[in-house]
């Protein structure tokens, strides 16, 4: 549907104008329509009414850019929320330091 109202609202379709004034009133009527419900004034305001208005069993293939790019916006205006890590308890044996970690493994130092 959104594909139709964006070829037929292309400058070079718009500019045939004998092509539109031949049209029959039911037709532009139903152009009318269509263009006005997938308008993407006040965020498709129109389209989104008419979503609304469907009965729960309708089959309906909606717009995906609508709603991708209320994702989109919604992801964007939201601050994250991760948890701070939780401070790690290391037991007392690995509060420990090995500083002596030098090699010598001690034992009177020489070897001659």
């Amino acid at each position: 549907c959104m594909e139709v109202v964006t070829g037929l609202n292309l400058g070079c379709v718009q500019r045939l104008k004998h092509t539109w004034a031949s049209l029959p009133p039911a037709v532009l009527t139903q152009w009318t329509r269509l263009r006005d419900l997938m308008s993407p004034r006040h965020s498709y305001k129109h389209y989104r009414a008419h979503l609304s208005e469907l009965p729960d069993s309708a089959v309906v293939l909606p717009y995906v850019g609508v709603h991708f790019s209320d994702l989109v916006r919604l992801e964007e205006s939201l601050p994250d929320f991760r948890p701070a890590p939780e401070p790690s308890r290391r037991d007392a044996s690995e509060d420990v330091s090995d500083d002596d970690d030098d090699g010598g493994g001690g034992g009177g130092g020489g070897g001659g």
